[in-house]
């Protein structure tokens, strides 16, 4: 396990050790514009303002899941660690522990101390991008819709990532009580910790949290049909399936996409009811757990909502055009695909009902969430795709190990999910394991295992190009002489936000500074006068101040550098008056200006 977690750092970290300057302090310049919106929400927590605004302008509300930089902002403000070191150390060290619960799972799955060094494996496999050509280790689609391996959506260290990364410690958590047998109360205490945690992640970030539901229900509703099949159950809930895309299409025209996805789940219904009729009502109690746990961003979400906050229009409207096309899907998909259904026979032929539950569910899970765009729920498919592939890749490799052990295991009993005593189901596994499976068996084993292996290794072609890549990644510093101009320029800047000139990085200016900024992210919260900051904005670029949008989006203060050839020379702007300067290259004398803008 300790193993796998040194090679999940050299493997995911170990492109960027060769340059100058400290891995932890520097920001990795990677799909950077939305990695530098999630960090202005850390500057503003770690400087101990946690109000729910607009990172950057600091007004109107921030509808956004944001829970996981709160704990990045709290974890600077009470260790004194800036927001980027916060922000590197909190999400390679939940990476790393998403390594060591795989290395663990496999360890209690199989009994065997050497298999925990697979742990940091299933983060290399890849999509098969490289077939395209030299340098290909992603598939690029219409607008940003991309397609890579777990390596390529970890590497950002954001929300999504984070949630991932705890999503797949809670599966395993969950998974290792039904593989190992144990009791049903120690599933129902597992489940119900998983499902606090499953509902916690919509606060974290929303398409993590419904592939991370959609996988959940599948595969407990598979179990529930499985386990004690009966023949209307199992019609009912296949004939769901077709019923409900079909009918997510007629709720998506008349009430939204949103309601329209909800729909999908219906399939799981008759499962989770036998669930619940099953345990008693138990299975209730994790029900409403996670629940529970999703009501803060539930709740503000149906107050902006009713509110008519613009931005939730916005954002519903815009995850279009984003699907993942036939064949792509599967094809990029191979390296779980296979293994995937080598799970589903083997769990049909052994009649052990965890692996034949965990194949089909995540197969038709996966399948459901990626094409929604097909029934009409359009929330962006490419990534419930991406956030899939990595939530079974880090949850496939104990299933494998199980199928293996049991099946080589000859004479075992066929199914131990439910045994009435899990040390008497350990103790006849331990009998069982010196008896020699036959030689048809054991070769039958080899080939699978074989070309599980070949093909999973091939993906990972695409993860070497992704760190031959990532050698030549730039990054951020927030250290540099210009940084630091900015920061000691904009000392003073308060009462109002910033306006920057064409030569400077709003978002860089920002994090520099931790001052407002007047700019936003389309996607991510708007502020409280998006129509005035855009006025003002688009005014000072012209060399002009707009009195009115100025006064009404609260900027107060103009930043520009003196040698920025793409700006209106601030100084005969009427309404800029110059405050402060700051020399960033004393070669040049070129400075960072602040302006005072002066609306009368």
């Amino acid at each position: 396990m300790v193993v796998a977690v040194l090679l999940f750092l050299v493997t995911q970290v170990g492109m960027l050790v060769h340059r100058t300057g400290s891995v932890v302090s520097s920001f990795r310049d990677y799909f950077v514009y939305d990695q530098l919106s999630y960090l202005s929400m850390v500057v503003n927590f770690a400087r101990g303002d946690f109000a729910s605004v607009e990172p950057f302008t600091e007004t109107g509300r921030n509808t956004y899941p944001h829970l996981y930089y709160v704990v990045l902002g709290a974890v600077g403000h009470l260790t004194g660690l800036g927001p980027v070191e916060s922000w590197n150390v909190v999400g390679t060290a939940l990476q790393a522990g998403l390594v060591a619960a795989i290395g663990i799972a496999c360890i209690r799955v199989t009994g065997r101390a050497w298999t925990g060094v697979l742990g940091f494996a299933p983060l290399l496999l890849g999509t098969f991008a490289w077939t395209q050509g030299p340098g290909q280790w992603y598939w690029q689609m219409s607008s940003h819709a991309v397609l890579w391996g777990p390596f390529g959506v970890l590497f950002t260290l954001n929300g999504e990532a984070a949630a991932l990364s705890v999503a797949g410690i809670a599966f395993l958590a969950a998974l290792v009580p039904f593989l190992r047998g144990s009791s049903r109360r120690a599933r129902l205490v597992a489940m119900t910790l998983v499902a606090v945690v499953v509902g916690g992640l919509l606060n974290v970030h929303v398409y993590s949290f419904l592939a991370t539901v959609f996988l959940s229900f599948y595969v407990v509703a598979a179990y529930a049909v499985l386990e004690r099949p009966r023949r209307r159950l199992l019609v009912l809930s296949a004939a769901l399936v077709p019923a409900s895309l079909a009918l997510a299409v007629v709720v998506a025209g008349a009430v939204g996409p949103l309601p329209a996805f909800v729909v999908g789940l219906l399939p799981t219904v008759p499962g989770l009811l036998a669930t619940i009729g099953r345990t008693r009502g138990l299975a209730l109690i994790p029900m409403g757990a996670a629940l529970a746990a999703t009501l803060p961003q539930i709740v503000t979400t149906v107050l902006a909502s009713a509110a008519g906050d613009p931005f939730l229009s916005y954002r519903v409207a815009s995850s279009k055009d984003l699907g993942v096309d036939l064949p792509l899907g599967p094809l990029a998909g191979l390296a779980l695909i296979v293994p995937l259904v080598l799970i589903l026979v083997a769990g049909i032929r052994a009649r052990r009902t965890v692996w034949t539950a965990y194949a089909a569910g995540a197969m038709l899970a996966w399948a459901i969430t990626s094409t929604n765009d097909l029934w009409r729920a359009n929330q962006e498919p490419y990534r419930l795709w991406i956030d899939g592939f990595l939530l079974i890749a880090v949850t496939i490799v104990p299933v494998l190990l199980d199928v293996a052990v049991r099946t080589l295991r000859a004479g075992a009993p066929a199914d131990r999910d439910a045994p009435a005593d899990p040390a008497a189901a350990d103790a006849d596994a331990d009998d069982a394991a010196p008896r020699r499976a036959p030689r048809r068996t054991r070769a039958l084993v080899t080939a699978c295992a074989v070309l599980v292996v070949a093909i999973g290794a091939t993906s990972a072609l695409d993860w070497g190009r992704f760190f031959s890549a990532g050698r030549e990644l730039p990054q951020i510093t927030f250290a540099e002489p210009l940084d630091r101009a900015v920061a000691d320029v904009t000392a003073g800047a308060t009462g109002g936000s910033i306006a920057t000139g064409a030569c400077l990085d709003p978002q860089i200016v920002k994090i520099d500074s931790g001052r407002a900024v007047a700019h936003y992210n389309l996607g991510m919260a708007w502020p409280a006068d998006r129509d005035a900051v855009d006025v003002a904005r688009a005014a000072l670029a012209a060399g002009r101040v707009d009195a009115e949008a100025t006064e009404a989006a609260g900027i107060r203060w103009y930043l520009a550098l003196s040698d920025c050839a793409g700006d209106a020379d601030p100084a005969t702007v009427p309404g800029l008056v110059e405050v402060d300067r700051s020399v960033y290259d004393p070669a040049t004398g070129a400075a960072a200006v602040l302006y005072r803008i002066d609306i009368g």
